[in-house]
């Protein structure tokens, strides 16, 4: 199995990223603890400011889960990131994951009347408390 985890690429809006960096590699981590045989792959572009075309090379090895960590101001490109993903590698399993969809959880809702169109082809996968791990506040891979 083939689990991508990316941040969109979407410039910072402050200089405290050792906190964003540490979140991101803390999930990261619980990932290859979780499933040590997988194939883990992970990409903060958002974080180090990597170009879109970098998080596109991850979706052209069609991985079978693609994790987006998005912080709030990164919601939009989430969304945009999983319409892509969905275009390039339409049976990667999408989840979302971050203080975007924890804030906003509207926003990445399939059932949104005024997204429903758009989001409900993405087949988003959102953490519920019962999947949030206590310690690494990362979602587990089973989506409903």
């Amino acid at each position: 199995m083939q689990i991508v985890v990316v941040s969109p690429s979407v410039q910072r809006f402050d200089a405290t990223t050792h906190y964003w960096q540490a979140e991101f590699a803390a999930c990261v981590s619980y990932l290859r603890a979780r499933f040590p045989r997988d194939q883990i792959q992970s990409e903060p572009a958002g974080l180090i400011g990597a170009p879109g075309r970098i998080v596109v090379r991850h979706l052209l090895t069609q991985p079978n889960f693609l994790l987006i960590w998005a912080r709030v101001w990164e919601s939009q490109a989430a969304l945009e990131l999983g319409q892509l993903c969905r275009e390039v590698s339409p049976k990667t399993r999408i989840l979302v994951w971050g203080d975007g969809p924890l804030f906003i959880p509207q926003y990445f809702d399939r059932n949104h009347s005024t997204r429903a169109s758009s989001v409900a082809m993405l087949n988003w996968c959102l953490p519920t408390p019962s999947s949030v791990s206590s310690q690494g506040n990362c979602p587990s891979m089973e989506c409903s």
